[in-house]
């Protein structure tokens, strides 16, 4: 069974010809490449998406902080209590 595939690859590769093999390459450096172009368009996508999310995490930090310092500013301050004068 395997002599079969390797007499049908030895009969194709014998009648090959100078531009068939550099379609072959041509094709191949296509995929290839094609391939890494996928493969760094998904890991930019990805460290965007990560900063997304970190920009989004510190405008909440911020967003929160703004809140308690409006809290704080709308509680009533304690008063001050004033000494008394001595009488002299």
């Amino acid at each position: 069974m395997t002599n079969y595939y390797w007499n049908r690859f030895q009969i194709k590769m014998k009648s090959c010809t100078w531009q068939d093999t550099f379609d072959a390459l041509i094709i191949f450096w296509m995929t290839y490449f094609s391939v890494i172009d996928l493969y760094l368009t998904i890991y930019f996508v990805k460290e965007i998406i990560r900063l997304i999310r970190l920009q989004r995490e510190l405008a909440f930090e911020e967003e929160r902080e703004r809140l308690l310092e409006l809290e704080r500013a709308a509680q009533p301050k304690p008063k001050k209590r004033r000494r008394k004068k001595k009488n002299k």
